[in-house]
């Protein structure tokens, strides 16, 4: 069973139009099922486009700050033209070592890695654990892909724990140093799938025994050898998922992801930190007092020594500036970290958000509803601006870190779905508007009206056309006889079946007016054949409007007939009125032609009359009814029948026509 077009487009416009929350409500619930789709199938892209969130907060955020509590000591160009290529000899690291245990340097980070066993390894284990100087921690690499289980070197500075805490990485391989030097820490970062750092893990499990990153190597040698590491767990929706601190170090809380990373903060511009050149701590060329008590972090930066990585700050930087981030961030207290509310907390905003719009899109004055289409998507990047410069002083001021490309995803969807649905709506409105208007006056009409600015000008010209005048006789006496129902039904069918006809053959429905009607052709439409598509259309409309015409001799009623009048000749159509009442008008001696016409058929016992215009232009069984003066004319016209019944229904319809009329007085 098939639904009407105007049965659905009455419950389109019952369901959704009437009630546009319905539509707009929709809307929101699509971007919801949409996004959390989406967040299934392209969870690796939002968490891609929240890291790079975050880096352009790091760009942005750039505190003026210099970092004095520790040093970078680079091993740059310059260090190699003095010194020579890299890897350089252990007795020259042994001797880098003195040097600066000589500037009273507080803590050695070594971003670099001793393997196999060399000549000068003993010279530099001296130097790295030599007493009464600060303490010296090399570095280790881990593999954390479980395809590499490659094992070289050896691996010291495992903390005291007696397992492995959850909240580590596993380690498959590793790259150890040459000799035992004691103290080591790992400098195994995650990489993100673009390539860049953004995660280190702070304890890497390797069989049963936890080691950890360099930075927290360093932390611990400060802390001192009776400190005790503690991992916790979080203890509230704030708090990170693991929390690790050293006893010997109050103050200083690392937090971890749930599985066990450290996010790097980026906050810091490269500038913010002091460097020295290796070889002018060599060579004994550093001011005085700028190494004295600071820690130092060595490593290399020359150009072609492979320790590069890319950082969301863009472009390939040293792996050293990694390890400087996170032990400043660290010595701050501003490591970011996601807290158990970053879950829920985008999908707050989100569901805030959401409400706002719908505010937006049903509360808006109808005066602006039209901008809604581009208002919409555009509050919709608006608050999507909003939601950064939230996560960015989340970032900034709270050390949280938590992603908004989802709830981006999900307002751009929402308001671009509440700008359709507002669009369709108003697209909807405006074509009822014009069906109903158009209904009214012909539809071409109606576009010019639609589509011209309005204005007291006169809008008409001069041309030939043919009009048709059709009325129902004998209406008024039936209309007040009749119960109204019938009578509506009555006229309904009439200008039903009317307009239907006339429209097939090309006319233009020009007016309804009580129980007539009249059209025009080659009027508001173009119609080049318009005389002969009239002549057809009058056969048609009479032969299929006396079928809908009900009998009223059980009335006692005069029965209802049919005249229609025809004629052809110039006319004058266009748009009258004044600028705020206009109205669309045929008018000339044709127009009067016909319905005068019409009026005759009464008398002629003819139903269908044309004028000379009309019947000397179209050929047809015509017959001459002789010269009339018409009403409102000064001058006589030959008038004509068209026969519409055989010889014996017009004998039947004359009798009948002659029981009704009234006895003569």
């Amino acid at each position: 069973m098939t639904m009407s077009r105007e049965s659905s487009l009455g419950l389109l416009h019952t369901y959704w139009i009437q009630r546009p929350i319905r539509g707009q409500l929709l809307a929101v619930a699509t971007a919801l099922v949409l996004t959390i789709g989406a967040s299934f199938v392209a969870s690796p892209v939002f968490k891609a486009l929240d890291e790079r969130a975050a880096g352009a907060v790091w760009l942005g955020s750039d505190p003026e700050r210099i970092e004095r509590r520790f040093v970078l000591i680079d091993i740059d160009e310059k260090s190699l033209k003095e010194v020579g290529p890299w890897p350089w000899p252990r007795e020259k690291m042994a001797q880098l070592t003195r040097a600066l245990d000589q500037q009273q340097v507080g803590l050695k980070l070594f971003d670099v890695v001793f393997p196999e066993s060399k000549g000068g390894d003993q010279a530099l284990v001296s130097a790295m654990g030599a007493k009464g100087s600060g303490p010296s921690v090399a570095a280790q690499i881990f593999s954390l892909d479980s395809s590499n289980t490659t094992q070289s070197g050896m691996l010291s500075g495992a903390l005291p724990l007696s397992v492995c805490p959850p909240a580590s990485a596993k380690g498959y391989g590793f790259l150890g140093n040459g000799m035992n030097l004691g103290k080591a820490g790992h400098i195994t970062p995650r990489i993100d799938p673009d390539g860049a750092v953004r995660q280190v893990p702070a304890l890497v499990c390797f069989e049963g025994k936890a080691y950890p990153s360099l930075v927290l190597a360093g932390l611990s040698e400060v802390a001192g050898a009776d400190s005790k590491v503690e991992l916790r767990p979080a203890d509230s929706w704030f708090t990170p998922a693991w929390t690790l601190s050293f006893s010997g170090l109050p103050g200083v809380r690392v937090p971890l992801s749930d599985s066990g990373d450290m996010r790097v903060s980026y906050r810091l511009p490269r500038d913010a930190f002091i460097s020295v050149s290796a070889a002018d701590v060599l060579a004994g060329r550093v001011p005085e007092n700028v190494l004295k008590q600071s820690w130092a972090l060595v490593g290399a930066t020359a150009f072609g020594l492979g320790d590069t990585v890319p950082t969301p700050l863009g472009g390939a930087v040293s792996g050293l500036e990694v390890h400087a981030q996170l032990l400043s961030a660290i010595l701050d207290d501003r490591l970011p970290y996601t807290p158990g509310v970053a879950v829920a907390l985008p999908w707050a905003l989100g569901a805030v958000i959401a409400v706002l719009l719908l505010l937006l899109a049903s509360q808006v004055p109808g005066r602006f509803s039209r901008a809604r289409a581009v208002a919409l998507p555009l509050v919709g990047i608006a608050f999507v601006v909003v939601a950064f410069v939230v996560h960015a002083i989340l970032l900034v001021q709270l050390h949280w870190f938590v992603g908004i490309s989802q709830l981006a995803f999900f307002v751009i969807l929402a308001s671009l779905g509440l700008a359709m649905v507002n669009h369709a709506r108003a697209r909807f409105e405006t074509a009822r508007v014009f069906e109903q208007f158009s209904s009214h006056v012909p539809a071409q009409v109606a576009e010019q009206l639609a589509f011209e600015e309005a204005s007291d000008l006169v809008s008409a010209k001069r041309q030939e056309l043919t009009v048709l005048f059709a009325d129902i006789r004998n209406f008024s006496a039936f209309s007040e006889k009749r119960p109204s129902e019938e009578v509506a039904r009555v006229l309904h069918e009439f200008f039903t079946v009317a307009t239907r006809v006339i429209e097939s053959h090309d006319g233009v429905v020009e007016h309804m007016v009580g129980d007539s009607i009249m059209a025009v052709w080659n009027g508001p439409k173009p119609c080049a054949q318009h005389a002969e598509n009239a002549v057809k259309a009058a056969h048609a409309i009479w032969r299929e409007c006396m079928a809908v015409l009900p009998d009223v001799s059980a009335h006692d009623l005069e029965p209802l007939d049919l005249g229609i009048g025809l004629e052809t000749g110039l006319a004058t159509i266009g748009i009258f009125g004044s600028q705020s009442r206009r109205t669309h008008t045929v008018l000339g001696e044709s127009v009067t032609v016909a319905v005068q016409l019409q009026a005759l058929t009464a008398d002629l016992a003819s139903p269908v009359l044309a004028g000379e215009t009309l019947a000397t232009r179209v050929r047809g069984d015509w017959k001459a009814l002789g010269y009339f003066l018409l009403p409102g004319l000064t001058r006589s016209r030959r008038v004509y029948s068209l026969p519409v019944l055989s010889p014996a229904q017009q004998q039947e319809r004359l009798k009948l026509l002659d029981l009704h009329r009234p006895s003569a007085a």
